[in-house]
Parts: structure tokens; C-alpha cells; sequence
């Protein structure tokens, strides 16, 4: 007996606990990230003529939409009616019981309300292509991102928006609409590259399914709403007894709420519809506030008929949209619903979530005990702790200095290494076989008869210095294959005798690398005191691509001039084994200018060439002030910026010899001497410089593969 009356107690004390977190979640805040109030905006800044520009897309009669306010409280009374859809029933329409009253809402009311069409959505074709529509607009933002906050920033500026074109400002304008009013979008949100392609052709923007790619997100944001808050406000209320449950909602919460008006029978009271106005959303107006807390069972009183389902009028059915839509709606196949499980690997981690849980409690409780036996330390033994830490910290600096002249010089000894062992396996094979320094003239080229030394990677010794200084000063001689006229070359004067005589064996961009780097050591060893540029090695953008900060390449612990001392920078650029190019870095303006003999675009729009850009573009601001170069030289770093520009009218490369190693030492002798670029002939040019190239490296026995 008692028994009996303890379990009756219980169960009336639950159903009281359920019937207090009912009303308890039924006052739950709501916020809707939607922001249908910049229609208005957009519409206030555009004029007359932009005006019938928006109008003519298919976001145009969106412009005169009055009725801007989400109805928070209203939407949320209405999802808290919604019957839990489970997978059988997934991308179904959803159904709510009101007092009685079976509502649903799926696609064709969600297509009668918007007047979207329908169809298959897929961005298929613009995931790759050039960003024509941010580079013309927003050319501060080329190789990185663009975000909401951009477009919107664009719109509230009289004058850059007055100075666009009246097409990017409708572009900009549809933009910012789907992003952040029909998807519900925060204004930080990245938007998506297809998009951001798609927006340059207005026609194709508009003949897009938007109904179906809106309509997507919308079911996905709203399905099942109520049960997923409702044990998220259990959480919060078993951490905190004052947790107020709230919760926030993307998506084009409009249409849902313009839904709710629709169906019931009641909604004349407080609002008003515009007859002969499409879509159904913008004709509808507030006459009176509405309290949804008081009224909401009264827009669908029990017994009395309500709306369950919308249908089309004359007009609607007339619209093109809505006839494509049908037939959409006629052979769609639901979508399945999104996997919840990964069988053996979402188990997996599941048991090693467990077990991470339980090895966190055991340190926690550990650490209590430990504490429970802790000693309490006086302030003087904390004082000398503190002393000693700051003594370490004082020590820090030096440290990271002397670290960074070791990675160098590990670098160099590195480098030598590798020259050395790639000279010895020459020499062993040199070894094997006599050789005899007699022309062949059946084969057409030189064979050496002498012995090759046992450390022909000796490349710094007197005579190879003096002979590279030669290259500076004599102008390379007519030869019977090439000539090359107009103005001095850097070769010296054993290259002008012989030349035909010795085969071109081509260099190519996958082994040039050590060429350029010895051709940059060398630049450095004859550069002229007054000269006012530098120069980096072929790997100091490879190490800043991997997340590393060579600041000593700006310093003078490297080379002899730092970046504080100079006004230009020459660095080489390699797209690894693709192609070799030239940047000359203008540290006064900030201005990186690119010397490239291969192919170039007015809009760069090559991936890797977008990480190079950024890569620079985030690196060098910060180069430049760790090494005081900002100071030294009153640059005012806030206002400092990088910017990017290709020279158009030089010597480019031929399509069959790969000379971009050779036009990239061409034009880092020629810009750092104040030779003109100009060629009669840049293959042959190149050619000559191949075979001087090649017989510098042959004479010297400089061995780079």
C-alpha cells in the first residue's frame, strides 16, 4: 500500500518537473540570423537606374519588401508544435499539430511564398576558373577570401560603390541578398568561391535554381529544432540553475513565418495582405502587434478550419518558375538522411573518448591528492623563482640569435656537402675510364684527356673568382650559331673562342636551381658598394612557404648589405619543378613587381601562385618590422600594404628549351647593373648564355646536376 501511494507521488512529481520544462522552454529566447531589413538598404542605395537593373534578376521583387521583421517569438511558438520527423521521413515535407489543425510545409509552399524555382542545384562548373567579379571589385583582396562583411562594407561607401560599375553593383548587391538574407549567413562568413564565380554572368545567376539551394538549408536549420534544444537546455540547466535557454537559427526564417500568416484564417486581424503582389512574402504588412505569448493558440482555434495545404492562383500558375518547379516536384526522389554512425571507426573513437574522459578524471584526482600534501612556499622562495625565470627570459634573445646564424651556416655546410658527394661519384666514374682531350668531330664535341682532381668541388678558390669577375666586363663574342647585339653580356673572354664547337646540352628547370644559387653567390661577391639592392637565395620564399621566418636574410649576419641599407630586394621565385621567375620587392612603397618570361594574366588566378601572393603579401610587413627596416627607414607600418604588378613588355621564353632559369639570371644581372631587358632575339640569347653557362661549369668542374 505504501509502495503504491510512493509510486503515485513520483509520477505526479514527474509529470509536474515535465510540465514545468515545457513552460520553461516555452519562453526560450530566439535570435534569427536572417537580416531581411537590408533590403531596404540595398534599395536605398542604388538609383534609379541600378534600381531597374536589381529588378530585372531574379531577386528583383525582394526590393519593395516592407515587412522586414522576423517575428522571433512566432517562430518559435510554431516550432515548438513540429512532430519529430525521423530518417524514414527526411527531406519530406515537416508537419506541426496546432490545436487540433495537421499543418505542412515543404517545398511547394516554401516555392509559393518566394516564387524561387526549383530544380537540381550544382555548382559543378564554377568550382575552378578566374575570380573576375573580386578582382575587379575588390582588387585589395586578390588571393584571399572574400567575406560577407566586404560586400556590405562596399554598399554603405558612397564613393567606392558610386565608382563601380552599375553590373558589379548589382553583382554585389545579389551577393550580399543570398548570403546574408535568404541563407542567413553571418556577416564574417567566407562566401563561397562558386558563388563568387557564378555572379559574373547575371544570366546564369539568375536561371540558378535558388529555390531548392535556399530551401535546403532552411529544412535542415528547423528540422527537429525543438528536440535538439530541448536536450541542450537540459545540459545547461544541470551546469547552471539560471541558464536561460536561447538558441539562434540561419536560413530564411521569413518564408517560414510568412508560412504560419498563410495558413491560418485569423492573420487578418493583425496583418495584411496586398492582393495581385508576387511573391506572397513581400505583399504582406503589419496593421497591429502581435503578441504571440497571448495570441498564438487564437490564429488556429480548435474545431475551426484552417489552411493545410497552399495552392496556386491564376497568376502563380502562369509564372514560369512555378511550371518548372512542378514538374521538379514531380519526379524528385528524397534525399536520403545524413548518416548519423560510421560503423567501426565512429566506435572507435567513441571507446578512445571514453578512455580519455577517464584518464583526465584520474589526473584531476591525482592532482587533488597531491595538493592536499603540498608544503605552503613563503614569498621569498617565489621571489627567487620569479628572479630566475626573468634571468632566462633576459637570455632568450642571444640565444634565438645564435641560433639563426647556425641554421645558416648549417645551411651552407649542407649545401657544400651535397656538392662535394655529387663530385665525387663524377670523379669515380672519371676514374674508370681514360679519357683524351681530342675534338670528335663525327660526335661534335669536346672529350678532356685529363685527369679530373679528387676535389673538383672546390668552386671558391681564387681563379674561379677571378674568372666570374671576368663575366661582368667582357662582352660575349659572335659566334657562328648565335650573335647577340646592342649591349654588354657578363662572360668573359674564353667564352668567345670555341663556342661552336661545343654541344648545348640543355639545363633544365628541375636542375637549375643550383645554378641560380651559385649565380646569386657570386652576384653578392662583385656587388658595387654604392649599389642599392639585395638579394635572397632560391630558398627564401621555399622557407617561407613552410611556415618558417628567415629574418637573416634581411639582416647582415647572411650577406654583407641588410634590407635597412637598401630600397630593393631581388627575389627569385620557383614553382616547384614547373617554372622560375623573378619578384623585385620595392620596400619604400611596398610594391612587389614580377619579371616572368613564361606566360602571365592580367588576373592571376593559378592556385599556387595565390599562395605565393599571400604567403608575401603576410611575411614581408613582418620581416621588415622585426628588423627595424620600418624604423630605420620612417615607414609607417599601419599604413603599410603589399601590393602586386607583372611587367608586360619583356623578353619571353621560347615553348621548347624551358629557359626561365636562364631569363631569370638574365634579368637579375641585367635590373641589378641598369641594363635595358631588350633582345633582338631572346632564344638566341638564351641559348648563348646556355653555352657560356656550360662551359664556365665545365672549366671550373662545378658539379650541379
Amino acid at each position: 500500500m505504501v509502495a503504491k501511494m510512493l509510486n503515485s507521488v513520483n509520477i505526479r512529481r514527474g509529470y509536474s518537473n515535465r510540465l514545468v520544462m515545457e513552460e520553461y522552454l516555452h519562453n526560450s529566447k530566439v535570435h534569427v540570423r536572417s537580416k531581411v531589413r537590408y533590403f531596404p538598404l540595398i534599395k536605398g542605395r542604388l538609383d534609379e537606374k541600378r534600381r531597374t537593373l536589381f529588378r530585372s534578376t531574379c531577386f528583383g521583387p525582394w526590393l519593395d519588401i516592407t515587412y522586414v521583421d522576423n517575428d522571433e517569438t512566432l517562430v518559435h511558438h510554431m516550432l515548438e508544435k513540429q512532430l519529430t520527423s525521423d530518417d524514414k521521413h527526411y527531406d519530406l515535407s515537416l508537419v506541426y499539430h496546432v490545436n487540433g489543425h495537421l499543418l505542412h510545409f515543404g517545398r511547394r509552399e516554401f516555392q509559393l511564398i518566394t516564387g524561387f524555382r526549383f530544380g537540381t542545384p550544382t555548382l559543378r562548373g564554377f568550382r575552378t576558373g578566374p575570380f573576375n567579379f573580386r578582382d575587379r571589385v575588390f582588387p585589395d583582396k586578390i588571393g584571399e577570401h572574400l567575406r560577407n562583411i566586404d560586400l556590405l562594407s562596399l554598399i554603405e561607401d558612397d564613393e567606392a560603390f558610386s565608382k563601380i560599375s552599375d553590373e558589379d553593383a548589382i553583382r554585389a548587391c545579389l551577393l550580399l541578398a543570398l548570403e546574408v538574407i535568404f541563407m542567413g549567413r553571418e556577416l564574417i562568413s567566407v562566401v563561397a568561391d562558386p558563388l563568387v564565380r557564378m555572379v559574373d554572368s547575371i544570366e546564369t545567376w539568375n536561371d540558378f535554381p535558388w529555390g531548392e539551394h535556399i530551401w535546403r538549408t532552411l529544412y535542415d536549420v528547423i528540422l527537429n529544432v525543438n528536440s535538439f534544444q530541448s536536450d541542450a537546455f537540459h545540459k545547461g540547466l544541470n551546469m547552471n540553475p539560471k541558464f536561460q535557454p536561447s538558441y539562434s537559427l540561419g536560413g530564411f526564417i521569413l518564408a517560414f513565418k510568412i508560412w504560419i500568416l498563410e495558413a491560418s484564417m485569423q492573420s487578418a486581424r493583425w496583418w495584411t495582405k496586398a492582393p495581385d503582389v508576387l511573391p506572397r512574402a513581400v505583399a504582406w504588412t503589419k496593421k497591429l502587434p502581435f503578441e504571440a505569448n497571448l495570441y498564438f493558440g487564437e490564429l488556429f482555434p480548435k474545431g475551426e478550419k484552417s489552411l493545410y495545404e497552399l495552392y496556386p492562383s491564376r497568376a502563380e500558375s502562369a509564372c514560369e518558375s512555378f511550371r518548372r518547379s512542378v514538374k521538379f516536384f514531380n519526379w524528385y526522389v528524397p534525399r536520403p538522411a545524413p548518416v548519423a554512425e560510421v560503423g567501426l571507426v565512429e566506435e572507435y573513437f567513441r571507446k578512445r573518448s571514453e578512455a580519455r574522459k577517464k584518464m583526465v578524471a584520474e589526473d584531476a584526482e591525482e592532482a587533488a591528492e597531491n595538493h592536499s600534501h603540498m608544503r605552503t612556499v613563503s614569498i621569498m622562495e617565489r621571489l627567487e623563482i620569479i628572479q630566475e625565470m626573468c634571468g632566462s627570459l633576459l637570455k632568450l634573445p642571444a640565444e634565438v640569435e645564435s641560433l639563426k646564424g647556425r641554421v645558416h651556416r648549417l645551411e651552407s655546410v649542407i649545401h657544400i656537402m651535397t656538392r662535394k658527394r655529387r663530385a665525387g661519384d663524377t670523379v669515380q666514374n672519371g676514374n674508370k675510364v681514360e679519357q683524351k682531350c681530342l675534338p670528335d668531330s663525327k660526335k661534335g664535341r669536346v672529350d678532356c684527356e685529363s685527369n679530373v682532381p679528387t676535389d673538383v668541388a672546390n668552386e671558391y678558390c681564387t681563379n674561379l673568382n677571378d674568372d666570374f669577375l671576368d663575366l661582368f666586363d667582357v662582352p660575349i663574342q659572335q659566334t657562328r650559331k648565335y650573335v647577340v647585339r646592342h649591349h654588354d653580356e657578363p662572360w668573359q673572354k674564353a667564352f668567345g673562342s670555341g663556342l661552336q664547337d661545343v654541344k648545348v646540352e640543355a639545363l633544365s628547370d628541375d636542375d637549375v636551381e643550383q645554378h641560380i644559387d651559385l649565380w646569386v653567390m657570386y652576384m653578392w661577391h662583385f656587388r658595387p658598394n654604392n649599389a642599392d639592392w639585395s638579394m635572397v637565395s632560391c630558398y627564401f620564399l621555399t622557407i617561407l612557404l613552410q611556415g618558417s621566418m628567415p629574418l637573416f636574410y634581411a639582416t647582415n649576419e647572411v650577406y654583407g648589405y641588410a634590407w635597412a641599407d637598401v630600397e630593393r630586394v631581388f627575389i627569385p621565385i620557383n614553382e616547384p619543378f614547373t617554372h622560375w621567375s623573378l619578384a623585385v620587392f620595392y620596400i619604400q612603397t611596398g610594391e612587389v613587381v614580377f619579371y616572368d618570361s613564361g606566360e602571365t594574366y592580367d588576373v592571376e588566378y593559378r592556385e599556387w601562385y595565390f599562395t605565393m601572393r599571400r604567403c608575401l603579401r603576410e611575411n614581408l610587413p613582418f620581416i621588415l618590422k622585426e628588423t627595424c627596416v620600418f624604423e630605420k627607414k620612417g615607414i609607417e607600418p599601419a599604413t603599410y600594404r603589399i601590393s602586386f604588378r607583372h611587367v608586360t613588355h619583356i623578353p619571353k621564353q621560347g615553348g621548347v628549351f624551358g629557359d626561365c632559369g636562364i631569363f631569370l639570371c638574365i634579368f637579375l644581372y641585367r635590373l641589378a647593373y641598369g641594363i635595358p631587358l631588350v633582345m633582338d632575339d631572346s632564344i638566341q640569347t638564351a641559348l648563348a648564355y646556355r653555352e657560356a653557362l656550360i662551359r664556365f661549369y665545365f672549366k671550373h668542374k662545378i658539379c650541379c646536376p
